[in-house]
């Protein structure tokens, strides 16, 4: 946190609203994904990168069936760098 504080960049926290089957799906698809066979990807700096990632695994997991909160800068770091 720190870094991105000296750096002025922000950090975002993504509140998911999942119900709790929603939830162990999820976990479920970490711990595979976490798996030493499934742990790496090919990563690309525009189609396939951590962020992109993550939204296309919530995407295919619950078709967009998903409710995001409002995101929240957290503390030390800088808000109007997440606006960017």
């Amino acid at each position: 946190m720190e870094e991105y504080a000296e750096g002025h960049r922000a950090v975002v926290e993504q509140v998911l609203n999942l119900d709790l089957y929603e939830r162990q799906s999820l976990y479920d698809h970490l711990v595979e994904n976490a798996r030493e066979q499934n742990k790496y990807y090919k990563y690309n700096f525009l189609l396939r990168q951590l962020f992109t990632k993550i939204r296309d695994d919530l995407e295919g997991m619950f078709k967009g069936n998903y409710e995001l909160s409002d995101p929240v800068c957290m503390p030390g770091t800088n808000p109007s760098a997440a606006d960017r």
